[in-house]
C-alpha cells in the first residue's frame, strides 16, 4: 500500500518485465493482441496498490479496447508513445493524481484515528457517567467499591477498587508492597475533613494516565460527597430506630394525627389497648378508634373506654393530652405537583389512664367528707343530747305518775320510745365520728333491719303512692353486726331510691313508682337488691356514692363486711345491690 511519501515509478518495457506493484506510477506497455496479458497485470497492480496510477504506452489500441480497459480498472492514463510531450504530461498528471490520492487515504487514515479517539473518549465518559451515578445510588461503602468496579473494569482495565476510612503508615506500606499491578491513590475530602483514600488498580503494562488520573479524581470526589450522604443516611436511621424505640416504649396509648385527629402513627400500647393493626388504625379518628366515639376537644379532657376481659366489662377513665409538635406555615408557598402538601398541624395525642388515680381521689375527697361529717355530727349530737335528755328525764317522771290503766300512758310510752330511737340515733351518730368501736357484735336477722329500715320511709312512699314489695326467705337470715347501725344504713338506701322515684313523678305525674326489695341468701353471700324504676343516676355517677347520708351507709355497710354497687339502664331505673360475705 503507497504512503503520501512514495513517489516512485516503475517503467517497464515489456509485460513480461512485470513483477511489483508497489509504486507510485507504472508504466506499461501494450499492445492491443496482449489484451488478455494486460487486464491480467492491471488486475494485480488494483489488488495490491489500489491508489497506483497506471500510464498505458500503446499505438495500435482501438477506441473499444480502451472503453473497454478504462470499465476494467481505474487510475488509467492513455499515451502513444514513449518520450513525447504527451508522456511528460500523462506523467506529471499520474503523479498529481496519485499524490491527491495518498491525501484522500491519509484524511480517511485520520478522520478514523479521530473517530477511533471520539469513541474511546465517549466510552470514557460514559463509563464515568455510569460510575458517579452508582456511587449516587450506592448505600454502602462495599456497594460503592462494586458498582465502580463494574462501571470502569472495561474502560479502564481495573482488577479492584477499593476504599479506606481510615488512612495511616500502616495502609501506605501495604499498598506499596502491591506488585504486579498500577495503584491509583486519590484522598477522599469534603471541605477541610479528610475522610480517607480511594485506591484503584489494575494489571497492565501501562501506567494510569493524566487524563485517566483526572476522571478518576472527578469519581473520588463524588464519592466523598456519597461517603457524608451514607454516614448522614445511618444517622438518621439510627436516629429515626431510637425515636420508634422510645415511641414504643412509653406504656400509656400514644398517637401522632394530623390536625383533625387522623392518626399518622401510633406507639405498641395504643394497638395493644385497642386490640388492632398499625394498618387498620391508620387514617382513622383517634377517639373514634380509642373510646367509640367523637369527642370535643377541652383543656381537660377524660374520656371513658370500656374494657372487656373475658365475660367482664370495666368501663376505665383516660385523662387525653394533646401537644402541637408543628405548627402551619401560612406563609409557606405550596408545592403545586402535590395538591394539598402545605404544611399541617402535627399531634401528639396520649391517653393516661387515670383510673386508679380518680379512686383515690374519690377515697381522699370520701375520707375528706368523712372526717367533715364527724365534726358536724360530734357538734349536732352534742346540742341534741341536752334537750333529748331532759324530755326523756321529763317523759319518765310523768310516766311515773301514771297508773297502768291511764288513758295517756300509751302516748307517753311512744314519746318515751321516740326519745330512746333519737338517743340510739345521737349515740351512733357519735360512735361513727369518733370512729370507734361500737360494742360487741350481735346474731341478728337481716330480715327485721330491713323491715326496720323500710318504716323510716314508708310514710313518705305512702304519700306519693310509690309502691313497695319486699321478696324474703321464709327462715331467718342471720348475719353478725349492730342492728341499729345497719337499719339506718339501709335506711339511707331506701332513701335514695324513694328521691330517684319522687324525681321521675315531677316530670310525669299519674306515673306509677314502684320500689322492688329482695333479700338472697346463700352459703357464701348475703345480698340485698333495692331496685326502683326512678330517674336512673347518670354513667359518670355509677358505682359511686355521693351525699352524707350515702357515705355513712358506705361506711358502715363496710365496717360489716360488705359493698354496694349501683348499676342504672335508661327508661328501667337504678339498682343497688348490698352484697355480705358470709363468715
Amino acid at each position: 500500500m503507497q504512503t503520501a511519501a512514495t513517489t516512485s515509478i516503475l517503467r517497464l518495457k515489456s509485460l513480461d518485465e512485470f513483477n511489483e506493484t508497489h509504486h507510485a506510477v507504472i508504466v506499461l506497455p501494450v499492445e492491443s493482441a496482449k489484451m488478455s496479458q494486460v487486464q491480467t497485470v492491471l488486475r494485480r497492480i488494483d489488488e495490491e496498490n489500489p491508489v497506483a496510477a497506471k500510464i498505458l504506452v500503446g499505438s495500435d489500441l482501438t477506441l473499444h479496447q480502451v472503453c473497454e480497459l478504462n470499465n476494467f480498472s481505474k487510475n488509467l492514463f492513455f499515451v502513444s508513445e514513449f518520450e513525447t510531450d504527451d508522456f511528460d504530461a500523462a506523467l506529471v498528471s499520474a503523479q498529481e493524481y496519485v499524490r491527491g490520492r495518498q491525501r484522500q487515504f491519509e484524511d480517511v487514515k485520520s478522520r478514523e484515528r479521530t473517530q477511533r479517539r471520539k469513541q474511546n473518549l465517549n466510552k470514557r465518559v460514559d463509563s464515568l457517567h455510569r460510575a458517579l451515578i452508582a456511587v449516587h445510588n450506592s448505600s454502602s461503602v462495599s456497594e460503592i467499591e462494586s458498582s465502580l468496579f463494574e462501571a470502569l473494569k472495561t474502560s479502564h482495565a481495573l482488577s479492584w477498587v477499593r476504599i479506606f476510612l481510615h488512612t495511616g503508615d500502616h495502609l501506605e506500606a501495604q499498598l506499596n508492597r502491591v506488585q504486579g499491578q498500577f495503584l491509583f491513590k486519590h484522598p477522599l475530602f469534603l471541605g477541610p475533613v479528610h475522610l480517607g483514600k480511594i485506591v484503584f488498580a489494575r494489571v497492565s503494562a501501562q501506567a494510569f494516565s493524566k487524563t485517566e488520573e483526572e476522571a478518576l479524581m472527578q469519581i473520588g470526589g463524588s464519592v466523598a460527597l456519597a461517603l457524608d450522604r451514607i454516614a448522614k443516611i445511618d444517622q438518621a436511621a439510627n436516629l429515626k430506630q431510637q425515636w420508634e424505640s422510645t415511641f414504643d416504649a412509653i406504656s400509656e396509648p400514644l398517637c401522632v394525627t394530623d390536625d383533625k385527629f387522623m392518626i399518622i402513627r401510633t406507639n405498641r400500647a395504643f394497638l395493644q389497648a385497642t386490640g388492632l393493626k398499625n394498618a387498620a388504625a391508620l387514617g382513622a379518628n383517634c377517639f373514634k378508634v380509642f373510646c367509640d366515639e367523637l369527642v370535643p376537644i377541652t383543656d381537660s379532657l377524660v374520656v371513658k373506654r370500656t374494657v372487656r376481659k373475658g365475660k367482664e366489662s370495666q368501663v376505665r377513665s383516660y385523662e387525653v393530652t394533646t401537644q402541637h409538635i408543628r405548627s402551619t406555615d401560612p406563609h409557606a408557598t405550596p408545592d403545586l405537583t402535590r395538591p394539598g402538601s402545605q404544611d399541617r398541624a402535627i399531634l401528639l395525642v396520649l391517653f393516661r389512664d387515670v383510673t386508679e388515680q380518680k379512686q383515690i381521689e374519690n377515697r381522699i375527697l370520701e375520707s375528706a367528707k368523712m372526717a367533715e361529717l364527724g365534726t358536724v355530727g360530734s357538734s349536732i349530737a352534742h346540742d341534741i343530747n341536752n334537750p333529748l335528755g331532759g324530755m326523756l328525764s321529763f317523759l319518765q317522771l310523768i310516766k311515773m305518775d301514771l297508773t297502768l290503766i291511764d288513758p295517756i300512758r300509751p302516748d307517753i310510752e311512744k314519746m318515751e320510745a321516740a326519745c330512746h330511737r333519737c338517743k340510739e340515733i345521737v349515740e351512733n351518730l357519735l360512735l361513727f365520728s369518733r370512729r370507734q368501736d361500737s360494742g360487741a357484735a350481735e346474731t341478728l336477722d337481716l330480715r327485721a333491719a330491713v323491715k326496720q329500715a323500710l318504716k323510716i320511709v314508708e310514710l313518705q312512699t305512702r304519700s306519693l303512692g310509690i309502691e313497695i314489695q319486699i321478696v324474703e326467705p321464709e327462715n331467718e337470715v342471720k348475719m353478725l353486726g349492730h342492728f341499729n347501725l345497719l337499719s339506718q344504713a339501709l335506711s339511707y338506701i331506701f332513701q335514695s331510691a324513694f328521691e330517684s322515684v319522687a324525681e321521675r313523678l315531677k316530670g310525669s305525674p299519674g306515673f306509677l313508682g314502684k320500689i322492688d326489695v329482695e333479700i338472697q341468701s346463700s352459703e357464701n353471700m348475703t345480698v340485698v337488691l333495692v331496685r326502683d324504676n326512678g330517674a336512673p343516676i347518670s354513667h359518670e355517677h355509677q358505682n359511686k356514692i355521693s351525699g352524707i347520708s350515702q357515705s355513712l351507709a358506705q361506711q358502715i355497710i363496710g365496717e360489716h363486711g360488705g359493698r354496694i354497687d349501683f348499676f342504672a339502664q335508661p327508661n328501667v331505673g337504678t339498682s343497688a345491690k348490698i352484697a355480705f360475705i358470709n363468715v
